[in-house]
């Protein structure tokens, strides 16, 4: 047994000088012990031929990502700027806009009819563009909204116009996010179907999800 391990549980760090830092070294490796005994033990030692093929599911390679569903979302953020008053349309007339995004996922739907799979700069910079002006028109109609409530002009007096419109820009906020974490969550769809990145994304502050290393006291020598 090594003079790091304790006597009870291999690879677990003995005696530490601060007693905040052990009680956090041993937090974490009783964690590590409870997720290593959940894996089924015929799957702790797998061969040498086995373990080349037992890869995470984010670096395999895919059949890439649907279209119907992203292609639902785009549909229900360009349909919920129909319901904004024209006063709040970063665009005049209010339907040029709407019509403009429609012919750019009616474009990225004819390259990728069923599923995401064909890697292309110009369809990754349409689909960005599409999304952008998406969040750029609903950003305009959301600060000229706060703008007529807070000086009282418009029809902001009528409470069911005023729900009306704020729920539609608030809904379109939303689908607006998960679109753009959509396309930046591992270099996008056509990446991840790729398995172009070598690790997952954990959240949008946080690139990469490497896999943590062990306190050097608790490594063995």
């Amino acid at each position: 047994m090594d003079s790091t391990e304790g006597p009870d549980q291999p690879g677990k760090p003995a005696d530490i000088k601060h007693p905040e830092a052990g009680r956090g070294l041993d937090a974490v490796w009783e964690r590590l012990i409870k997720l290593e005994r959940s894996v089924p033990g015929q799957l702790r030692n797998l061969p040498a031929e086995v373990g080349k093929e037992a890869v995470p599911a984010w670096r395999r390679v895919t059949e890439g990502e649907a279209r119907w569903q992203v292609s639902l979302a785009v549909a229900a953020a360009i349909l919920l700027q129909l319901p904004v008053s024209g006063r709040l349309a970063l665009v005049r007339p209010t339907w040029l806009l709407p019509v403009l995004e429609a012919l750019v996922a009616i474009g990225l739907i004819i390259a990728n009819p069923r599923r995401i799979d064909r890697q292309s700069v110009m369809l990754r910079y349409a689909s960005l563009t599409l999304i952008a002006l998406i969040s750029l028109a609903n950003a305009w109609s959301a600060g000229r909204l706060i703008w007529e409530i807070v000086n009282r002009t418009g029809s902001t007096s009528d409470a069911t116009t005023l729900l009306i419109t704020g729920g539609a820009i608030w809904v379109t906020n939303v689908i607006a996010f998960g679109l753009w974490y959509w396309e930046f969550d591992r270099g996008g769809p056509v990446a991840r179907a790729l398995a172009i990145k070598p690790y997952p994304d954990c959240s949008p502050t946080t690139s990469t999800c490497r896999s943590p290393t062990p306190p050097r006291s608790a490594r063995r020598t």
